[in-house]
């Protein structure tokens, strides 16, 4: 794989609409450089056909906060029965 360039990094920052500072530019084209060049092992597996992984859907509305020291809210969309909802209200 051909390396990226500080301009096409500077290209692609421009693209996804981010700034990077001119001091970072060339440090920030290294380790871009070493992530590219560390996923190349995964073109040793045969991924064709494939399918990836479903993606958790967003909630329509997230908590506006919660009390401090206590767990996270489990966001979901239904009250169908799951290892986080043993008990729906509806289920009898």
């Amino acid at each position: 794989m051909a390396d990226f360039t500080q301009e096409d990094l500077l290209a692609l920052a421009r693209a996804a609409q981010m700034t990077l500072p001119e001091e970072d530019v060339e440090h920030l084209t290294m380790r871009f450089n070493a992530l590219m060049e560390s996923l190349e092992v995964l073109d040793q597996y045969p991924l064709v056909g494939e399918l990836a992984l479903p993606a958790l859907q967003h909630p329509f509305e997230l908590p506006a906060s919660r009390p401090a020291g206590s767990s996270p809210y489990v966001a979901t969309e239904s009250n169908s029965l799951s290892p986080t909802n043993p008990s729906p209200s509806w289920h009898t």
